[in-house]
């Protein structure tokens, strides 16, 4: 998660120099205009975005698998 976030605050440090089209700099320049968050929680806020979703899915992929296991003949049906 290290790495994650060196990357985000490098990439979020050339969004808000140059802005472009994307989530990032929509929220950094909003960030910067109203000036209601500090780096750190927009970085928390970038990561979150970029990984939301993960534990959903992996949830989803162990209950498959497991079904799955205990059904076999559904498997060869997929």
């Amino acid at each position: 998660m290290l790495e994650l976030r060196s990357y985000l605050s490098d990439l979020a440090g050339q969004r808000r120099d140059e802005p472009g089209a994307d989530l990032l700099s929509v929220m950094i320049v909003s960030t910067a205009e109203r000036g209601d968050l500090i780096w750190d929680d927009g970085l928390s806020q970038s990561m979150e975005a970029l990984t939301a979703g993960t534990g959903t899915t992996q949830a989803l992929l162990n209950g498959m698998i497991e079904a799955f296991s205990g059904h076999p003949d559904q498997w060869r049906r997929v």
